[in-house]
């Protein structure tokens, strides 16, 4: 089929679809009326479920419509013969097909919510006297005259409560003549806010089944009740795209408050924005403002929203506390102190700060909340991220699975805890932009606060370095609005107990000053993404430090000898592209090969955590040549390695990688591997690359293939470049040793991102069919020798990569992928 008729074919559907959902709005509308006619003693409205679904209805079919009146200019580009059919740039054309398909995508979701909303016996319209939807929990967990009101509202609802003798039977008895009454009915049961399992039984409500057609939707904030449910779908609710939200806010503010006043509409687009797509903000509110027609109400709304909350006063105010009561119920259920103090410690990133798990862990351990066992806080940490985002008090951050967020309303909700209700117990948080404030407010704080998060600049310092001792600061976040370049001595004087120490990400900050000497408690210092030279020998002093985070230091030349060694109770340090930009100092461990380093490293009795990038294969040969260091050796990179033809890795030993990058090496022909030793201890236990979830090969100029992957049930990304004589990713003769790998192992089953660039040779990846059930994202840049399964070449063309570039946005478990 050519592209012309493939692209009619669409647009034919398209309009279809449109069709049949006007036709399903009519009958909702339809119903709507009827209900209206048969219940004219008691005010009735569609419910708000109804009302934006019917806004959405309006605002497809007015796109739709749109696109269709665009169609012909671009099916006559690819018709046969037209002037553009060939030259014309394709990339256009595909994104058209795409626009085309989300619409689609999105007319098919409205049908089916029509669907749903128009069943026969549900009702969509309800008393304008019960809005809201029924909160219900498990009888056996509730007071007796608890549980009564929930079977009282079930059966208010369905008509038995009108019975007098109904009212005074007991519980058991009630819950059957509910059953009674809906065992041979078509229902909705609509439950709010669970926090724990309901067994739907004791309260008389029939379990949804075939038969019965019946629907039962619950809205919960944690994942694990959906599980304690045994949900048959799951739904998260996500914060809304910035003209959703406007939709909804609209609706609920109402078209003649906003044009009551010509400023009134621009300033509830700003109070909108500044819900930052939070459905509880938006419709909390929006009908809170639904009777405000003048511009200085809305603006002292507005300015309400902008500042964070410490405490409340007015009725705008108000409106904020309230929206903060209703979030930190999420907060109030966690599982005890160390998971609260942990989520109050985000507080201290600014709102959307994309937050490394791997950094958040690190700083929960440098302050002591995570066990101090080699090796558990990993596990520890990990397991408690996961449960503030199956909360949402936490969000994901960009498409892997590496880093978290908070949202702006989340955030704001955990700084008033922090501040206030935290302070109660000797725990004060403050985090702000300190030129905002005058000379007393930060002298006020300072005296204070446990833990802060400072945006400042130079007028500032004068004023920090003015204010008197600060007795109870334990964390320090620092930002130079300015981006300073140093930090004067004295500034560190008066901080005696501090233990965390964060000046990441100050770009320009080059010189760490003598007066850190002053930081005898110190146990955590992330200098990670700064231009920092040198690391004072007065560090000598901090005897505590547990993190020392070194990070893309590009500049570092300097860490003096003997200096890392004396942090014998350092558990984590990072080192990752730290120091190969100047040239190293005589008198520093990064000189002579790195070797004097790895010698330090093994002094550190504690360390379990390292990251680290090597230049020299015989500081990586004494690297690996230590049990204890591959064994918490998290992330390494290989840069440049000019001597060894072959790498030999011990897998055994390296089981706790997760990043590996290998760039830059000229020479480098094989990674050897023992895959029959190997295949043994699979067997026995999972002491292969099982926790490798990133690998990134570039510019190995010589390297063939890359069999050890098949160890790595794992991997998530991979990223091969720019390897002239890479011929096959997986090389079958590699494996004919060891038969129970091939029979038994299914490689990249995990992996969601793969990225293949200039690989000139590069003939295959496996030697079989591979089904990719998480594969998300694939892209192949000039590999001519690959072949591409044909179902590729209908995927849309990334027209921002190079010529033979194929990119894949969503994969189905269904498709086996043979390249």
């Amino acid at each position: 089929m050519t592209n012309w008729d493939s692209y009619r074919d669409d647009l034919d559907t398209l309009k279809s679809e449109l069709e049949n959902l006007i036709k399903a709005r009519n009958d909702v509308m339809r119903r709507i009326k009827i209900a209206e006619e048969e219940e004219q003693q008691q005010p009735m409205k569609p419910t708000t479920e109804v009302q934006l679904w019917r806004s959405s209805v309006q605002a497809v079919e007015t796109e739709v419509d749109e696109l269709i009146n665009q169609a012909s200019e671009e099916i006559e580009k690819l018709h046969p013969g037209g002037f553009c059919s060939r030259t014309c740039n394709m990339s256009s054309s595909y994104e058209f097909k795409d626009t085309v398909a989300d619409k689609l995508q999105a007319v098919t979701n409205l049908i089916n919510e029509g669907a749903f909303l128009a069943e026969d016996e549900l009702r969509v319209v309800i008393s304008l006297k019960d809005e809201g939807a029924l909160k219900v929990a498990d009888p056996e967990t509730l007071p007796e005259d608890v549980a009564d009101d929930q079977l009282t509202i079930i059966g208010g609802k369905i008509g038995l409560f009108d019975n007098k003798a109904w009212k005074h039977k007991n519980l058991e008895d009630k819950a059957s003549d509910i059953f009674k009454i809906l065992e041979d009915k078509k229902f909705a049961l609509l439950m709010d806010d669970l926090r724990g399992r309901v067994d739907l039984t004791k309260v008389g409500v029939p379990l949804p089944s075939p038969e019965n057609s019946s629907k039962i939707v619950f809205t919960t904030r944690s994942l694990q009740i959906c599980s304690l449910m045994e949900a048959d779908k799951v739904f998260k609710v996500t914060c809304l795209s910035e003209n959703d939200a406007w939709r909804l806010f609209k609706a609920l503010v109402g078209d003649e408050t906003l044009q009551s006043h010509p400023e009134v509409l621009d300033l509830a687009k700003d109070v909108s924005r500044e819900c930052r797509g939070l459905p509880l903000a938006l419709v909390s509110i929006g009908r809170s403002m639904a009777s405000k027609k003048t511009p200085q109400e809305w603006d002292d709304l507005y300015r309400v929203l902008r500042r964070s909350m410490t405490s409340y006063s007015g009725s705008d105010d108000q409106l904020k506390k309230d929206i903060h009561y209703n979030l930190k119920l999420s907060y109030d259920n966690l599982q005890n102190d160390m998971f609260k103090s942990c989520f109050l410690y985000c507080c201290l990133f600014p709102s959307y700060w994309e937050i490394k798990k791997r950094d958040l862990i690190d700083y929960w351990t440098g302050e002591g909340f995570l066990d101090d066992r080699l090796g558990e806080q990993l596990s520890q940490g990990y397991y408690i991220i996961d449960v503030l985002l199956s909360v949402c008090l936490l969000e994901k951050h960009g498409k892997d699975d590496n880093s978290v967020k908070m949202h702006y309303w989340i955030r704001d909700m955990s700084l008033w805890i922090a501040s206030k209700i935290e302070m109660e117990k000797g725990n004060c948080f403050f985090c702000t932009a300190t030129y905002s404030l005058t000379e007393e407010q930060v002298t006020e704080y300072l005296v204070k606060a446990t833990r802060m998060s400072l945006l400042i600049n130079d007028d500032v310092i004068e004023n920090l370095l003015d204010a008197p001792k600060r007795p109870h600061l334990q964390t320090l976040f620092l930002i130079f609005d300015n981006n300073s370049e140093v930090i004067v001595n004295d500034f560190f004087r008066f901080i005696p107990s501090l233990k965390v120490l964060n000046l990441s990400s100050n770009y320009l900050l080059t010189k760490l000053p003598w007066g850190i000497s002053n930081l005898i408690s110190l146990q955590h210092l992330d200098l990670s993404y700064t231009r920092i030279q040198e690391l004072p020998k007065e560090l000598r002093v901090s005897k505590k430090l547990k993190c020392l985070n070194l990070e893309n230091t590009h500049s570092l030349r300097t860490i003096p000898r003997q200096l890392i060694s004396e942090f014998s109770m350092l558990h984590v340090l990072r080192l990752w592209e730290c120091g190969f930009i100047l040239q190293s100092n005589e008198d520093s461990v990064v000189c002579n090969d790195a070797q004097l380093l790895i010698e330090e490293l093994l002094t550190l009795k504690n360390l379990s955590m390292l990251s680290i990038t090597l230049d020299n294969s015989h500081a990586l040969q004494r690297l690996l040549s230590s049990n204890r260091l591959q064994s918490c050796t998290q992330s390494l990179c290989l840069l440049d390695l000019s001597h060894p033809k072959s790498i030999k890795v011990s897998l055994t030993g390296l089981k706790h990688l997760n990043n590996l990058e290998i760039c830059k090496c000229e020479y480098l022909e094989e990674l050897e591997v023992d895959f029959v030793g190997e295949a043994q201890d699979v067997r026995e236990s999972p002491c292969s690359f099982y926790f490798l979830g990133e690998v990134a090969i570039r510019e190995c100029r010589k390297l063939r293939e890359l069999t050890w992957l098949i160890l790595a049930p794992n991997l998530k990304r991979l990223e091969i470049s720019d390897c002239d004589e890479m011929e096959e990713i997986i090389n079958v003769g590699k494996l004919s040793e060891c038969p129970e790998l091939m029979e038994n192992v299914i490689p990249f089953s995990k992996l969601k991102i793969i990225t293949l660039e200039n690989l000139p040779k590069l003939r295959s990846i496996y030697w079989t069919d591979l089904p990719f059930p998480d594969l998300k994202e694939l892209s192949i840049t000039d590999c001519p020798m690959l072949p591409v399964p044909p179902h590729l070449l209908k995927i849309t063309i990334n027209h921002s990569v190079k010529p033979h570039a194929y990119s894949i946005k969503k994969f189905k478990t269904s498709n086996f992928v043979k390249v």
